[in-house]
């Protein structure tokens, strides 16, 4: 059993590294040749755009945006492409491992050109990145949102219908403010659940962050969250505020944070950490690890779970 554990150890330490290294490249990898910018096509209604690499956090590289109804390409308009005359935006990749950034923070892309009959008119995304460890990075509104990651598109607004259909690649979703429902288990126009890296990250308010398919990592804001995961070995993170956290199939690390959180294991072999305040960790079905951490904590498990600074 020992030596089961030390290989679930290694494999969260080798995530969380890749985690961080991801982050890196984000935020300070080498920069990318240019980006060819993008065009637009008025009498097919489509914009068309290409990236090529990785894109810094604070960058506007490889990043569809709207403002004021103009949709902009790594911060300049697309020719006279608006949220009213287009109905598609085709993305594609280089060689490279690239990332696309779609960010909501100014505007939805929506009403697009042609109304839908089904009543949820939006401009279309079609994303191909090529062959490479790819990234779709969604940036949301800083309102209240309901995105769904599934494992052939993203619902953006909670309207059933796919926004963005995409090739094989990983996929990251920034909440920001409001209360969000991120999900990757995907559903009705979004196929099944996402089968890739999914990294869910919520904002200050009360949000609600369920994993797919696969080993996801979903960490929570300032608010009062609740984090589900599902298959796979799965990263649940609360951080601040009075957090929910449960764990899915796998064996899962689940880390509370800083207020009262409630942490519950599943059927793996999980790791139930309950850091600061005062906590209740339960563990599941599997032979689990429970650290209550500081504060006065209470650990329910059976006799083959181990138990760490449980006070109660």
């Amino acid at each position: 059993m020992r030596e089961g554990r030390s290989v679930h150890r290694a494999e969260w330490r080798r995530r969380l590294l890749s985690l961080t290294g991801l982050f890196g490249l984000l935020g300070t990898g080498p920069p990318a040749t240019a980006a060819v910018a993008c065009s637009f096509d008025a009498a097919t209604a489509t914009v068309t755009a290409s990236v090529s690499g990785f894109t810094p956090e604070r960058s506007l590289r490889n990043t569809m945006s709207v403002e004021g109804g103009a949709i902009l390409f790594e911060g300049d308009r697309c020719g006279e492409a608006t949220t009213t005359n287009a109905d598609t935006i085709v993305v594609t990749g280089s060689v490279k491992d690239d990332v696309f950034v779609v960010d909501t923070r100014s505007g939805p892309f929506a009403p697009g050109a042609t109304p839908d009959a089904a009543g949820s008119s939006e401009i279309e995304f079609h994303v191909d990145l090529g062959g490479g460890p790819d990234l779709l990075r969604i940036v949301a509104t800083g309102g209240p949102d309901r995105i769904v990651v599934g494992s052939s598109g993203v619902d953006l607004d909670d309207d059933a219908a796919a926004n963005i259909t995409m090739t094989r690649m990983a996929a990251l979703v920034l909440g920001f403010g409001g209360d969000d429902v991120l999900s990757g288990r995907g559903g009705a126009d979004t196929g099944g659940a996402y089968e890739l890296f999914l990294g869910l990250f919520g904002g200050g308010d009360k949000d609600r962050l369920i994993g797919g398919s696969r080993s996801d990592t979903l960490v929570g804001g300032g608010g009062v969250d609740r984090l589900i995961g599902r298959g796979g070995g799965d990263i649940l993170v609360g951080r601040s505020g009075r957090d929910t956290l449960k764990g899915g199939g796998g064996g899962d690390l689940l880390i509370g944070g800083r207020g009262r959180d409630r942490i519950t294991g599943g059927p793996g072999h999980d790791q139930l950490r309950g850091m600061t305040g005062s906590d209740l960790l339960r563990a599941g079905p599997g032979r689990d690890e429970m650290n209550g951490g500081a504060g006065v904590d209470r650990c329910r498990g059976g006799q083959w779970d181990t138990k760490v600074s449980c006070e109660r």
